[in-house]
């Protein structure tokens, strides 16, 4: 796949493969993504290479019945943030992507978690950079991969804001998050519901339902046999 690795209003490339894609490895055998160029906004150009083994080839709907519910409702405790600051390399000799992760790990100390924010520098037909971080959760019983508690947050990199202010608010999101009780954040919520309407009687709690999330489920109910219900910051979903 070709293109633009991270851009306004989307999901990156780091977001879907830290956060999202644990989500998705129950329903395939395996699953693998590499980043093989980054592509900044306008020109593009990034490179990824997702490579996916199904477990089920056949009877797919009959087949789902064997894949666990997605349970995403207690958050258990916090044992790990993770991040990556990937940056074009014109930015490099003012260490814009040092700066960003000082800024961001600063922030983050009062959480008293293991933290490990990562540096990269690329050549690239555009300029650009982001952060991404990511929060682990393991429940009482302890990691369940089926389950993963992950809690995601980003920012870009803009021209004319300093990098110790792009660090600074992705931090802040994450630990909005963190404060917020979720298992699911407010963006990765939008995109696990296909995937929760797969499987009825799975449910999540998240920490906002945007108008983004509603539309979702309305459009989703208009072409499966499912009805979602919202209560609180709860949502769940079986059949009709």
């Amino acid at each position: 796949l070709k293109g633009g690795t991270s851009g306004k209003w989307s999901a990156s490339v780091d977001y879907f493969q830290n956060i999202l894609l644990p989500h998705l490895r129950k329903f395939t055998d395996k699953i693998d993504l590499k980043i093989l160029k980054r592509g900044y906004y306008p020109q593009g150009g990034g490179e990824i290479q997702l490579i996916i083994h199904p477990k089920y080839l056949n009877e797919f709907y009959q087949d789902l019945k064997s894949i666990p519910h997605i349970n995403l409702i207690e958050m258990g405790e916090l044992v790990q943030i993770k991040g990556v600051v990937n940056c074009s390399q014109d930015l490099e000799k003012a260490e814009v992507a040092e700066r960003i992760q000082h800024s961001a790990k600063v922030t983050l100390t009062p959480r008293n978690c293991p933290t490990d924010i990562r540096v990269e520098y690329t050549n690239t037909l555009s300029p650009g950079g982001e952060i991404v971080l990511w929060a682990k959760y393991a429940p009482d019983e302890g990691i369940n991969f089926n389950n993963p508690i992950i809690l995601g947050a980003d920012a870009r990199a803009e021209k004319g804001k300093p990098a110790e202010l792009i660090g600074k608010k992705a931090a802040q999101d994450l630990i909005q998050e963190l404060k917020s009780g979720a298992c699911v954040d407010k963006y990765l919520v939008d995109q696990i519901l296909m995937y929760m309407a797969l499987l009825p009687n799975s449910q999540i709690r998240t920490s906002k339902i945007t108008n983004h999330c509603k539309t979702n489920i309305y459009v989703i109910e208009k072409f499966l046999d499912i009805k979602f219900k919202i209560k609180g910051l709860k949502i769940s979903v079986e059949r009709r």
